[in-house]
């Protein structure tokens, strides 16, 4: 399906950052198109960064995907 987007959970990335190669192999066999992080991961991710090496890996991963941001009305 050309249009279909996955919404990649913070444990997927987490899993991707820390070498796991099943995480960057299923990664791998989306589309890139396909690949989608909330705001939420992204936050959540730089947020257990332990230094800047780390979050400076975690940019450069996160700048790969299309951010979903949260929209509250009411």
């Amino acid at each position: 399906m050309a249009d279909e987007r996955w919404l990649l959970d913070t444990s997927v990335l987490v899993d991707l950052l820390r070498g796991n190669i099943h995480a960057r192999a299923w990664i791998d066999s989306l589309s890139e198109d396909a690949r989608t992080i909330s705001v939420v991961t992204a936050a959540e991710l730089l947020a257990g960064c332990r230094n800047r090496r780390e979050q400076r890996s975690v940019e450069r991963e996160i700048e790969l995907y299309d951010m979903l941001w949260i929209h509250v009305t009411g």
